[in-house]
């Protein structure tokens, strides 16, 4: 999805220029915080978007984000996952699923490649870079980075009869 913006004290050379840096509405409180010379916290994942406004982005843009899910896990299950310019990586450590999508071959991300051999490399490195963001940026309270298995490898339970 499109970001737009629009800052009238940009010099004109800077005004309507598309780039191909990645933001996220996380970017936005952080732009603000930036602008109000307020410093962005550590455990914030979101950059600010004033060095890519004035026509420097920086060396060390993401080439990836982290996306997690936590609320409400009766009704949706908990998952955290990365998407890199090629692939998007879900982990549902809940139910011990994973997903894995090549946006390449597969725009429409209708394909899990998750249990293809082929991309076995790719989903180990993409299943380490999200633990490493979990372990990172989840909040206070959210299920622990250890909870997080690969498909297959957690046990699953059933309830016990008259046991609530």
């Amino acid at each position: 999805m499109p970001l737009i913006v629009y800052d009238p004290r940009l010099k004109s050379e800077l005004r309507g220029r598309v780039l191909q840096e990645t933001a996220l509405n996380l970017d936005i409180p952080a732009t603000i915080l930036d602008l109000a010379a307020i410093p962005v916290p550590a455990k914030y994942q979101g950059a600010s978007l004033t060095p890519l406004l004035a026509g420097a982005p920086p060396k060390n843009w993401r080439t990836d984000f982290y996306v997690e899910h936590h609320a409400n896990p009766a009704q949706i299950a908990t998952w955290f996952g990365v998407r890199d310019s090629r692939y998007t990586y879900a982990n549902y450590y809940q139910n011990g699923a994973e997903l894995l999508y090549d946006r390449e071959r597969d725009p429409t991300e209708l394909t899990n490649v998750a249990t293809d051999p082929a991309y076995a490399a790719t989903l180990a490195q993409l299943r380490q870079r999200g633990l490493d963001y979990k372990t990172q940026y989840t909040r206070p309270g959210a299920p622990p980075a250890s909870d997080a298995a690969p498909a297959g490898t957690k046990k699953k339970t059933k309830p016990t009869a008259g046991k609530s």
